[in-house]
């Protein structure tokens, strides 16, 4: 200390290999708790502000980050989260409109998560450049104004976000080097797939099955948008060969494609992998298409299984969707249900109480990758799709009506079904 300065002695050692934020001499030992007090990160807060309007096109936090301490922070030891579910998913663009900091010091950038939280799919990332210096003791950043949307302008609704909240807010996470120091992270929750299908008729001849399509993802999880099939059962009145031809695809015309099943007389729609994922809280967009027989020979839509009348997208469970090969949504017409063989039973299944009135525990022996849950009630209609990702799950059944249920477990190579009944 005699030459004023740390990292070496007048002895030959070693230069220090790091850097020291802060300094202190004492003149006496220091007990543990003072110790473990010293070596504690300073504790910083923060608050924020958004916009007031429940829908928009863009969400606009404006952040402060408060330093409550009396030692000064590096800001590029600092990052904040801001967690969110971006509805209408089309990639997400960020700005900083103001920073007292300046605009250049702070950076953005959306990071989606590997597994869906509360009110969150994601987070926006604030970091600060390397020259922005040190949030001093007892100041603050002054005002960080910004903004971020999909890149397509397509509306998100803020109200759902978990961190979206005015005044001191401990739903916006704030760490220091990796590690949280402010804020409440939000709660992980059991992934679920769950898609819906809307159509409209949009046929003005009898000799063409005009529809417009749209598939709905309303559970917590991307879905890639090969691993589905959509189905839309029909008629063809007559033998002559089917075509199929796609008008518009929000998605591109090239990505979707059409196949005949013959046996059952239904289009099987693909979308192909270069299209990418269907997100939570989005849609395909419209797919727009015609069926036509090679004689142009009429068909009778009136009694076609998926037929909906409406001039409008409207939800159609007569649609059916199938996720990696099985069904998710919909109901297929009976000769297609009753043709399907008979589906062996798993010895290490276990579902009880059997009856039940308030949940149902099921027990499987393994888990693998993409293993479902699935109930139908008496008339083949799903009502409830989950994800397994442990061994024991529980399903809540307090709400459904009293009768009898049909549950099918996808468990690696084997499906399983079981009765139960809800009392």
């Amino acid at each position: 200390t005699a030459l004023n300065y740390l990292g070496k002695s007048q002895f030959n050692d070693p230069l220090l290999k790091g850097s020291l934020d802060l300094f202190k001499i004492f003149s006496r030992s220091l007990s543990a708790a003072e110790i473990a007090s010293g070596m504690a990160a300073e504790k910083v807060t923060l608050k924020v502000w958004s916009d007031v309007q429940s829908t928009d096109s863009s969400i606009k936090p404006s952040l402060k980050v408060l330093n409550v301490d009396t030692t000064n922070v590096p800001y590029n030891e600092l990052t904040l989260r801001y967690w969110f579910t971006p509805e209408n998913y089309a990639g997400i663009n960020s700005w900083i409109d103001y920073a007292a900091l300046g605009n250049s010091k702070v950076k953005m950038q959306y990071i989606t998560l590997d597994t869906p939280r509360n009110g969150a799919f994601g987070y926006i990332e604030y970091s600060f450049d390397s020259t922005t210096g040190v949030l001093a003791g007892n100041n603050n950043s002054g005002i960080i104004s910004s903004r971020f949307a999909n890149t397509n302008w397509a509306l998100l609704d803020k109200t759902n976000d978990y961190s979206y909240q005015d005044d001191v807010n401990e739903n916006i996470t704030l760490y220091r080097n990796g590690k949280l120091v402010w804020g409440i992270e939000p709660a992980a929750v059991n992934p679920l797939v769950q898609l819906k299908a809307f159509t409209q008729s949009t046929s003005n001849s009898a000799n063409t099955i005009g529809t417009y399509l749209s598939i709905q993802n309303e559970g917590n999880v991307p879905v890639a948008y090969n691993d589905l099939a959509i189905k839309y059962w029909f008629t063809p009145e007559g033998a002559k060969p089917l075509s199929f031809q796609v008008d518009y695809a929000a998605l591109g015309n090239d990505k979707v494609t059409g196949t005949f099943q013959y046996a059952d007389t239904s289009l099987e729609l693909h979308i192909n992998s270069s299209a990418g994922s269907l997100y939570p809280l989005s849609n395909t967009g419209s797919i727009q298409y015609r069926i036509y027989k090679s004689d142009w020979s009429p068909f009778v839509e009136t009694n076609d299984h998926s037929y909906l009348p409406v001039s409008s997208l409207t939800e159609n469970m007569q649609v059916t969707i199938y996720y990696k090969g099985q069904l998710i949504y919909g109901i297929e017409p009976i000769a297609a249900r009753i043709s399907k063989p008979i589906e062996p039973l798993d010895a290490a299944l276990k579902v009880f109480p059997n009856p039940a009135s308030e949940q149902l525990i099921i027990s499987v022996g393994t888990v693998a990758p993409d293993d479902l849950l699935q109930v139908f009630d008496n008339k083949g209609i799903l009502i409830h799709t989950e994800r397994l990702v442990n061994t024991i799950s529980t399903v809540n059944i307090s709400k459904w009506a009293q009768g009898i249920y049909y549950l099918k477990i996808k468990n690696g190579d084997l499906v399983t079904t079981r009765k139960i009944v809800k009392h």
